[in-house]
């Protein structure tokens, strides 16, 4: 059998298409990783906002004693499937 050898324009070309495979992949990598971080901030402060809605709007049914509006306002926000 014959014993294939490279020439140094195919390992160059074989580095080279190595390199921007390895460069390629770390930056995709890089970029899910941030696009992740954005979104799970963005959704932290979504749900703290909600909850400062809901807690103000429950504070002043508890402050104005109107226990009816409260256990409707409640039952619909256990109700609510997005809120856990």
């Amino acid at each position: 059998m014959k014993s294939m050898k490279l020439n140094i324009r195919q390992k160059l070309v074989i580095f080279t298409c190595a390199l921007v495979v390895v460069i390629g992949g770390a930056f995709s990598m890089y970029a899910f990783h941030e696009g992740h971080e954005q979104l799970l901030d963005g959704f932290d402060q979504k749900s703290r906002g909600m909850a400062q809605v809901i807690a103000s709007s429950v504070a002043q049914e508890i402050s104005s004693r109107n226990r009816e509006s409260l256990a409707q306002r409640l039952k619909a926000i256990l109700a609510n499937q997005q809120i856990e």
